[in-house]
């Protein structure tokens, strides 16, 4: 017996691949996982952020969900902060990645 096919009916992900393609966004931006941009060693812009584990002078831990994500620097600061995400601006020296 063959199978049935149903037509226009995709899946949650292939939706949400279409809906980033159409707008002309880089792949995985619309997942929920973290999105980290680096503006040279100034500045760095945390989408997907879900809590603040450790904030100092020199270092900020956060938690990205599936793992945490630390910056290592001088004089870190958060100048943004919104349910979505952060900015952390200084002298950022490391970025490491735990899982």
């Amino acid at each position: 017996m063959a199978k049935r096919i149903k037509s226009g009916c995709r899946k949650k992900r292939d939706r949400i691949d279409l809906f980033g393609r159409t707008l002309e966004m880089p792949g995985g931006i619309l997942d929920k996982n973290a999105h980290i941009e680096l503006l040279s060693n100034k500045e760095a812009v945390v989408d997907g952020c879900h809590a603040i584990i450790e904030y100092c002078n020199d270092r900020i831990k956060l938690n990205i969900g599936h793992g945490s994500v630390c910056f290592t620097g001088r004089n870190l600061e958060i100048t943004s902060l919104n349910e979505n995400g952060l900015v952390i601006r200084g002298f950022l020296l490391s970025l490491e990645f735990c899982m």
